[in-house]
């Protein structure tokens, strides 16, 4: 298991999150889902997960806009009611 953890450090290093991008697609479960995105200054918004960009940031969209979220502590929640998109 660390030989796996080493050799997928190594394909970071040289890729970036772009190696690891279709796996996560495959494996996520809030693609196309809306979400509650918290940001650590405490601002929330609701929106829908519609992608994630070659460099891990994730794409959402609200009141139908693309908003790129690269902050760091972000919590994403399934949101209560459907959002604005």
């Amino acid at each position: 298991m660390l030989q796996q953890l080493i050799l997928a450090l190594d394909e970071f290093r040289l890729c970036g999150f772009r190696g690891f991008k279709s796996a996560w697609q495959e494996h996520h479960v809030l693609q196309g889902k809306p979400v509650e995105v918290l940001f650590a200054d405490g601002i929330a918004i609701e929106a829908t997960v519609k992608n994630i960009a070659d460099d891990g940031t994730l794409i959402v969209t609200r009141g139908g806009k693309e908003l790129y979220v690269t902050a760091g502590e972000i919590s994403l929640r399934a949101a209560t009611k459907k959002a604005k998109t």
